[in-house]
């Protein structure tokens, strides 16, 4: 049957509590009668000890059945390249949820603010949303459960005028040392009120009184030491700012060898589907950075899929895991959450 969008009234005079006091009422009244009748026969009180609460629970579990199936989020507004994973259950007329074995998610009813454009896309089995385009469009799921077929929808709203805020922007790693002529890139992650990671424009810099210690690549957070000084590299996205400070020493007679690996950010959070680039360095025995020549990357547990260049993709599941970048005998871990 198909339900309404949630945060919609709904029309039908006994559904949500109402039909769910309706099923308490029909599952009381069918175990009183019960009861009576066996009261009025020989050895009823006894065959009610006995037997009472399993017909309880029958009675009760017969009144139970798929009437109201919930999509979350509940009509969303998000901005255009954001990925959202939808979830749905289902509940029982006495607020119970019942077990889903099967689902399918689609579109439906695309609404695009210019037309010819695609509002999103939908992955079918897991509920993974991309929103490519301004506009609205129904997702909707169809659960296949114990009382049957069963439809929940939610209508998601595309607009590149609502974004999440920043809540915290940080550059990766945010104090090191480095010898005169090495280079090394620094890595920036936003992420929103969730802790989830946000696909945003950086803008680096560094002060022009310490261009003498060395530069930074435009567009980039690639740093090149070139003389002993201390330099403080700063990026700004959506109206924050992050800073790191850069401590650049004599260039040693020879580059200490490598001593340990650190991938960086150290941890990540991800909804499915969603990315998350990794920088590794390396650094020797006295802290010093150093940087790789061509880690190995490698995922552990089923958290997603990692590129030659560090850049996981989380896979459609939750899990727990890490992403490793090796070089030689020697690897580093950052821990992923895929929620």
């Amino acid at each position: 049957m198909q339900l309404r969008p949630l945060g919609t009234q709904k029309q039908t005079p006994k559904l949500g509590a109402e039909r769910r006091a309706t099923g308490r009422l029909v599952a009381v009244t069918g175990v009183l009668a019960l009861l009576i009748g066996l009261g009025g026969c020989g050895g009823g009180a006894l065959l009610l000890g006995l037997v009472g609460k399993p017909l309880v629970g029958l009675l009760v579990g017969a009144a139970v059945k798929s009437d109201d199936i919930e999509v979350t989020p509940a009509n969303p507004t998000v901005p255009v390249g954001a990925r959202v994973p939808f979830r749905v259950e289902a509940f029982s007329l006495l607020g119970n949820k019942i077990p889903v074995d099967r689902y399918r998610w689609e579109l439906n009813n695309p609404v695009p603010a210019v037309p010819g454009t695609t509002v999103g896309t939908i992955d079918s089995d897991s509920g993974l949303f991309h929103a490519t385009a301004e506009g609205t469009v129904t997702v909707e799921s169809t659960v296949i459960g114990l009382s049957g077929v069963s439809e929940g929808t939610t209508v998601v709203t595309v607009s590149n005028r609502f974004a999440l805020p920043i809540t915290t922007l940080a550059i990766y790693p945010s104090r090191l040392t480095l010898p005169a002529g090495q280079s090394l890139r620094l890595l920036a992650v936003a992420t929103d009120v969730n802790g989830l990671p946000m696909a945003v424009g950086f803008a680096w810099s560094l002060p022009a009184a310490q261009a003498a210690v060395g530069t930074l690549s435009v567009g980039g957070g690639l740093f090149t030491a070139a003389a002993p000084g201390t330099a403080t590299v700063q990026v700004q996205a959506g109206g924050s700012t992050a800073t790191a400070e850069v401590t650049v020493v004599a260039a040693p007679a020879q580059v200490g060898a490598l001593a340990a690996i650190v991938v960086n950010p150290p941890s990540a959070l991800l909804g499915p589907g969603g990315t998350q680039q990794f920088v590794a360095y390396g650094l020797d025995k006295d802290g010093n950075f150093l940087s790789l020549t061509a880690p190995s990357w490698s995922v552990e547990s089923s958290v997603g899929s990692v590129s030659a260049a560090g850049l996981l993709t989380a896979g459609t599941t939750a899990a727990t895991g890490a992403v490793v970048a090796a070089q030689g005998e020697y690897q580093g871990k950052a821990q992923v959450q895929v929620q």
